[in-house]
């Protein structure tokens, strides 16, 4: 009885901790695995494809999720404990197993990737609240490279530097992420706290055997226009049908059951209809979008590339600063139309379980004490 207690009382504290939540001090968080992608614009849909990349909304998915197990879409951002909390402050980001291209923070366990210098350090990137004209964001402020191939015009790392940061705190049989904050604060030439971004990151191979590979998070959904942002572009030319840029967009609508509906606010039809808005601008603590390619991800993990280059740029920032990180990160075995491919249910309703089945068998245990 002794030892079925305790085991009874590891299973309440592991629920208690949560599957899905923030890390303790030292370790890297448990992520909830990405679905696989099925991107698309419809309700049954769960990523949006910019690009070469699939874009997960973090905060679509932990509704998406919260609603499958209980009914209701949920009212609040992703809480710690919630799926798909991805938790970013510099207390988490300091760990071991991220590597962090642009940050607003100046916390050195942050910015400094890895030991020794064969990352480039996070870029630093805009802070401040007001309202001011579009700009473009270059991804690096280095003046000295320290390593060959290293540019003094793009963020620069070696691969195999790389796979020790992930491997040495993430999830061994994971996937690599791009991780990205919103955390805009007002408008600023574009309607609500929306933003516009371009991401071009380059594999290298330094023997001149491959030849280089490129992929673009750019242009309108699904499309890929890899010439470039247009930097120079008049305010009014920044809009949805810039091809070059995606716009990301502070919040979407989605559907009674949790679908997606529309980027941007719910219209009235939509809301008479039962359509809510989700909030995506989750602050510089909290990870707004999940971003994936295989190619990528395989390549980045084993390959005979050996140096990843990255720029990633953007216009009409109005912020408290933005962030873009990397970690491994698992991903559910099922395929991407299949209803039930859903993860653990959340994390609270694991620990009203597992507390409650450890006080029916304390109780249990009582009674045949008597």
């Amino acid at each position: 009885m002794k030892k079925t207690r305790q085991i009874l009382s590891t299973v309440a504290l592991a629920a208690t901790l949560g599957w899905a939540g923030v890390a303790h001090s030292g370790a890297m968080q448990t992520f909830t695995p990405l679905p696989t992608a099925n991107c698309g614009l419809a309700q049954s849909n769960n990523c949006v494809q910019f690009g070469d990349f699939s874009v997960y909304s973090l905060a679509l998915l932990s509704a998406q999720t919260k609603y499958f197990y209980s009914g209701i879409i949920p009212t609040t951002n992703p809480n710690p404990g919630d799926p798909y909390y991805v938790a970013s402050s510099p207390g988490e980001l300091g760990n071991n197993g991220y590597i962090v291209y642009g940050t607003g923070t100046n916390n050195n366990n942050v910015v400094t990737n890895g030991a020794g210098t064969l990352i480039d350090d996070a870029q630093q990137q805009p802070s401040g609240s007001g309202s001011h004209p579009p700009f473009v964001v270059n991804t690096t402020t280095e003046t000295n490279p320290t390593f060959t191939g290293d540019l003094n015009t793009s963020w620069d790392a070696t691969l195999s530097a790389m796979r020790t940061e992930l491997a040495s705190g993430s999830d061994p049989l994971g996937k690599f992420i791009i991780y990205f904050n919103l955390n805009e604060t007002g408008t600023d030439g574009l309607a609500g706290i929306d933003l516009m971004a371009w991401f071009h990151i380059t594999l290298v191979d330094t023997d001149g055997i491959l030849p280089d590979k490129n992929y673009y998070l750019t242009g309108s959904q699904g499309s890929l226009n890899p010439s470039g942002p247009m930097s120079t572009a008049a305010p009014s030319l920044v809009n949805d049908t810039d091809p070059n840029w995606v716009r990301v967009h502070g919040t979407i609508c989605i559907s009674a059951t949790a679908g997606f509906l529309g980027f941007g606010p719910c219209d009235a039809t939509q809301t008479a209809a039962g359509g809510r808005n989700v909030d995506q601008n989750l602050g510089a603590n909290e990870a707004a979008f999940a971003i994936f390619n295989q190619d990528l991800s395989d390549n980045v993990l084993n390959s005979g590339y050996d140096i990843m280059r990255g720029n990633w740029q953007f216009m009409d920032i109005n912020n408290g600063y933005e962030q873009e990180f990397s970690a491994l990160t698992p991903f559910l075995s099922c395929a991407p139309t299949d209803p039930t491919c859903h993860p653990i249910p959340e994390p609270g309703t694991l620990s009203l379980f597992g507390l409650a089945f450890a006080s029916l068998a304390l109780l249990r245990s009582r009674k045949y004490r008597s």
